[in-house]
């Protein structure tokens, strides 16, 4: 099994909601989620933000997905570190 890590920072600012959900789409059609594990972590969510979460993660009842929701913006690196611990 592989751990797929993406690090997730959505603002009313930078608009990246958009990005996530078509990311998200994008590995549905091309990863085997029962065979890999997909863990987002979390930095800034807006309302969407947490719409697509939510949508994504109770719709894929068999799939290995799960989000980690940080305090803060820990920065890509230290999100994406926390994902392997």
């Amino acid at each position: 099994m592989a751990l797929i890590a993406m690090a997730v920072y959505s603002t009313e600012e930078n608009k990246k909601d958009i990005c996530l959900d078509k990311t998200i789409n994008a590995l549905f059609e091309t990863v085997d989620l029962e065979k890999h594990r997909l863990v987002l972590s979390v930095n800034g969510a807006t309302e969407e933000t947490e719409y697509i979460l939510d949508d994504c993660i109770s719709g894929t009842v068999g799939f290995n997905i799960a989000a980690i929701h940080n305090n803060e913006n820990l920065g890509t690196a230290k999100a994406i570190n926390k994902v392997w611990q």
